[in-house]
């Protein structure tokens, strides 16, 4: 079974201090290891970029979203 990355998982990782940043941490690592099998979608990827926007850190958006994508790559 895959599971769906929400857009959370990915913000939780580089936002400030969170009970759950080392838990989304992990996971984001365990996929990118190959070790769990997930998948996300360009809504995520969408939503990261609108989101940072919105907050005025475009940069901080663009890094994550395309770590996101480069994540997921073949």
């Amino acid at each position: 079974m895959t599971d769906f990355l929400d857009a959370a998982i990915f913000m939780y990782t580089v936002g400030v201090e969170h009970p759950l940043r080392e838990a989304c941490r992990t996971v984001v690592r365990q996929v990118k290891a190959g070790k769990l099998d997930a998948t996300t979608s360009v809504e995520v990827v969408q939503e990261i970029h609108h989101r940072y926007r919105l907050v005025r850190r475009p940069v901080l958006g663009i890094t994550l979203a395309r770590d996101v994508m480069d994540t997921f790559a073949p």
